[in-house]
């Protein structure tokens, strides 16, 4: 069954603050999949989350943020603009995505999303996908450029499936901007306060290590754009061919690299931790916090907390599970100062290499949207050596970097920058 995408429609609150938003009524039929982008504004430091999302035919949703990338010990989601948001002053957006698979149906079914607090500038957009029933963990993906100023809303973004439905959701720092599709982007709608939209893509083919422009803006404005993904999974049995019919081949779900081996550096610790002034993750005394990173976060997962969980630079090669795939995707930063013109090389069975050159933005700025390089989580602070904290200014960055392999040759090692300031937390390969 082909995949289609039907927009339901959109829940958004002005500037008179609510403490609920609703879509209007659709006559939703049963064994579909609902997706529900959320949005949540905060007037001061203290971000606002969302409480729960609800439905008149009794639905349970998921979130798709299962960890917390934020602030926040509460909830998960994104945090964007945590010190802006179009006030100039300590607002807050928080972003978070739910869906439900195999729904129930319901002749007059209205989303309601619950707030943890009244706000104004807020709500919902939800679709209705017929044809997908889960999340490819592999395209959850972002951009918070948050001091960058443009008309194009550009995300780069990997995704594993012949036939998916890419939900896309974000906007400007502030109101008030026409927006409007951008690359094959089917543009679904705008919210009233006119700084939020949503489209969405269905993608026939396996997308790697993309960068498209999804949402263009009318006038230049500081932006954020975020994108999910769902298909059709496999049955049980597998993926085969039956008296000679193919069953179509879904693409295997992206691989985790091991990096226990190669871990050097204590870069994740729990809060309230302390540790050696030269240890961290920037080897000067600070951490990430494993409080707010949780244990994973999309289809990343991190070392084990309050030991070394970090792979520093030195040039070592890390083996791989040997096979063929589209792209490698790592998550990691800078620390220090940005590390520009970095080498990784991506070794095949056949003694032939793949090399890219990356930038990388120190963990302590804002992304400078290096080619290669998205933002994919800030945090609100990181953790000193004597067991305090440390607040970021906006927040504590970590990106995610994607290079596109041969898919036709077996990667079997990748070779990391000879470069102490060069930290990687997390890699991925997406095979084809």
């Amino acid at each position: 069954m082909a995949i289609t995408v039907t927009y339901i429609g959109v829940g958004s609150i002005g500037s008179g603050a609510a403490s609920s938003a609703t879509t209007p009524a659709y006559n939703q039929a049963a064994g579909h999949l609902i997706a529900v982008t959320t949005k949540i504004y905060s007037g001061t430091a203290t971000v606002a989350y969302v409480t729960s999302v609800t439905d008149t035919a009794g639905n349970t949703y998921l979130p798709v943020f299962t960890t917390n990338a934020n602030h926040l010990a509460t909830n998960s989601g994104i945090p964007t603009n945590l010190n802006g948001g179009g006030t100039g002053g300590t607002a807050a957006d928080m972003y978070q995505v739910f869906y439900v698979a195999n729904c129930l149906g319901n002749a007059a079914n209205v989303i309601t999303v619950n707030f943890s607090a009244s706000s104004a500038f807020s709500g919902l957009a939800a679709w209705d996908i017929a044809g997908a029933d889960t999340l490819d963990t592999a395209s959850v993906c972002s951009n918070q450029l948050i001091s960058t100023t443009g008309t194009n809303l550009t995300l780069d973004y990997t995704t594993t499936q012949e036939d998916e439905a890419f939900i896309l959701f974000g906007g400007t720092g502030t109101g008030g901007s026409t927006l409007s599709g951008g690359t094959g982007v089917t543009f679904d709608g705008q919210w009233t306060n006119s700084s939020d939209a949503s489209g969405h893509i269905v993608l026939t083919s396996p997308q790697s290590a993309i960068s498209a422009n999804v949402f263009t803006l009318g006038t230049a404005q500081t932006w954020h754009v975020h994108g999910v993904g769902f298909y059709k999974a496999i049955p049980a049995w597998g993926n085969m061919a039956l008296s000679g019919v193919s069953t179509g081949g879904q693409i295997p779900v992206p691989v985790s690299v091991d990096l226990s081996s190669y871990y050097n550096r204590e870069g994740i610790v729990t809060d309230g931790t302390t540790f050696s002034g030269s240890g961290g993750l920037d080897a000067a005394g600070f951490a990430l916090s494993a409080t707010l990173l949780g244990s994973s976060i999309g289809p990343f997962t991190f070392g084990t907390a309050n030991q070394n969980n970090a792979v520093s630079g030195t040039g070592q090669t890390i083996t791989v599970p040997t096979g063929q795939y589209s792209s490698l995707l790592l998550l990691g930063i800078a620390v220090g100062t940005n590390q520009t013109g970095q080498t990784i090389t991506a070794n095949y069975s056949d003694s032939t290499s793949s090399s890219f050159t990356q930038s990388f933005s120190n963990w302590g700025t804002v992304s400078n949207n290096y080619t290669g390089e998205s933002m994919f989580l800030g945090t609100a602070y990181r953790n000193a050596s004597g067991g305090t904290t440390n607040a970021g200014t906006p927040y504590w960055l970590v990106c995610e970097y994607q290079f596109a392999l041969t898919p036709t040759k077996n990667t079997v090692s990748v070779t990391l920058p000879n470069n102490a300031n060069v930290v990687i937390l997390a890699m991925v390969l997406v095979p084809n």
